[in-house]
């Protein structure tokens, strides 16, 4: 007589597999949208592990979990030695959010690529483009239109459309994603288009030359791309025109570029952007080993400035991660930004090179990007952009082993 069959409990590796898809759509919507997915995810991996299935947890062991383990305490000792801990103890602890996200998707990606996520990134972002458009046909301040952002900050959505449209390019006509058909290529190219109509109506400018950084990279890993300089270069031109005649309260190119006398310098985008920078400089100078503390741009900004820019008196971002991290975390801040910055840069070059398919060029490409966008923003401060750029990297390094995607 034949024993009975042991009941057998179904691998967990498909639903972390459709969690990672649902990832993919969670972090073009909101932050609590994505940390619930991100915290599924989670703990998926963990009950996994404990039904003794094989779970990569060496990868965590990953030089880049290193590197933002690292970012995560310099964040901690500027928050103790800064001028007010208290204030800086919750900007010190949103940085291990990254730490967490990291570590997640390096061992979640280990056996499960999800090679069908950027048609899901690509429907996530058609429908929030089109949902931008809407919000400003339909949303008025005044006179001036709403700048499209769907769920989230305009400038975080300008930022996402960037790297999607990046995404677009990286894809378009590539056998090894299946694009390469007439129907996908037209698809592909409805796709940028949809993305550069929301980009002209969500005016940011750190997206915008981001999108241009990162095409640039992309070109030099992909000659074929070069060919579509010209069209790229005629689309953007397009999109600059376009921002003289939308009405969004004065972000037109030329405001950008006309004299202001210096009472009113303060009042425009390129003025108070030079004041906040020079208050990050000045703060560094005097606070330069470790800064006055995470969250502490805010407590001293009335030291450095009296008055108004863009009609606040008072501003908590410099507006650029570098001078905004020597500010308020001082030298050994920024060395462990830049030492992350470096690592994931320099991984996501060289899985470019040598994994030549449109994920690794795609990762490569919002790599570069993102370190232009952090010249007038401070995107990596952001919980969904930081995120998103972390999901892109360790999903397009998982791209770049043998026998994947």
């Amino acid at each position: 007589m034949s024993r009975p069959a042991r009941f057998s409990i179904p691998s967990l590796r498909l639903p972390i597999h459709f969690v990672l898809l649902c990832l993919c759509l969670a972090l073009v919507l909101s932050v609590a949208i994505m940390n619930t997915v991100l915290g599924i995810l989670s703990g998926l991996v963990v009950i996994r592990a404990l039904l003794g299935e094989r779970v990569g947890w060496a990868r965590a062991r990953d030089s880049a979990f290193a590197a933002v383990l690292v970012f995560c305490a310099a964040a901690v000792v500027a928050a103790r030695l800064g001028v007010d801990p208290s204030v800086s103890f919750h900007p010190a602890l949103k940085d291990f959010h990254k730490l967490w996200v990291i570590f997640a998707l390096l061992v979640a990606l280990d056996d499960n690529p999800a090679p069908y996520g950027y048609l899901v990134f690509a429907a996530g972002f058609t429908f929030v483009s089109i949902l931008g458009v809407y919000q400003s046909f339909t949303q008025r301040f005044g006179d001036s239109w709403m700048r499209a952002h769907a769920y989230v900050h305009p400038v975080i959505y300008g930022e996402m459309l960037a790297l999607a449209a990046l995404g677009g390019l990286c894809f378009y006509n590539r056998k090894e994603a299946r694009t390469d058909t007439p129907l996908a290529r037209r698809l592909t190219l409805l796709f940028l288009l949809v993305t550069l109509v929301g980009l002209a109506f969500n005016q940011t400018r750190g997206a915008f030359l981001g999108l241009i950084a990162g095409f640039g990279a992309a070109c030099l890993i992909h000659k074929p791309l070069r060919r579509w300089g010209a069209g790229l270069a005629a689309a953007l031109a397009a999109v600059l025109v376009s921002w003289q005649f939308i009405p969004m309260g004065g972000r037109s190119l030329s405001r950008l570029i006309e004299h202001h006398s210096p009472k009113e310098v303060a009042e425009t985008l390129v003025g108070g952007r030079t004041i906040l920078w020079s208050v990050a400089w000045r703060i560094f100078k005097d606070h330069p080993w470790t800064g006055v503390g995470p969250g502490n741009y805010r407590t001293v900004f009335p030291q450095y400035f009296q008055g108004m820019i863009e009609k606040e008196a008072v501003w908590g971002s410099a507006h650029n991660l570098y001078l905004h991290q020597l500010a308020e975390r001082g030298v050994m801040g920024l060395i462990a930004l830049l030492a992350l910055f470096s690592l994931l840069t320099a991984r996501s070059y060289r899985a470019a090179k040598q994994a030549r398919n449109p994920w690794t060029l795609w990762g490569f490409a919002c790599m570069i990007a993102f370190l232009f966008m952090n010249i007038s923003e401070t995107a990596f401060q952001s919980e969904l952009t930081s995120a998103l750029i972390l999901f892109i990297w360790a999903w397009t390094q998982a791209a770049a082993r043998p026998n994947r995607m």
